[in-house]
């Protein structure tokens, strides 16, 4: 998807669903999120749909962080459980 095409309503309104759909157990959204829109968020000049694409990519990045840590904590309890 080129997002240089789209308008900028249409980039926050795209941003803010992955960002949602990342909720649904898809954790991955967050991660595409944060790799499409980093450019869009924080490299382009101001645009007024940008300080809400940021908040999302900031949020976005976080989370997808938080999850990424907590799998790996998870998985390496199991590994070193003594049963």
């Amino acid at each position: 998807m080129n997002l240089e095409r789209l308008p900028n309503e249409e980039k926050l309104s795209l941003c803010r669903k992955y960002y949602l759909g990342g909720f649904a157990f898809l954790p991955f959204l967050w991660l595409v999120n944060v790799v499409w829109f980093f450019r869009e968020a924080f490299v382009k000049p101001a645009y007024t749909e940008q300080l809400q694409i940021k908040t999302c990519e900031c949020q976005s990045c976080y989370s997808c962080r938080r999850c990424c840590l907590h799998n790996s904590v998870k998985h390496i309890i199991r590994l070193y459980k003594p049963t």
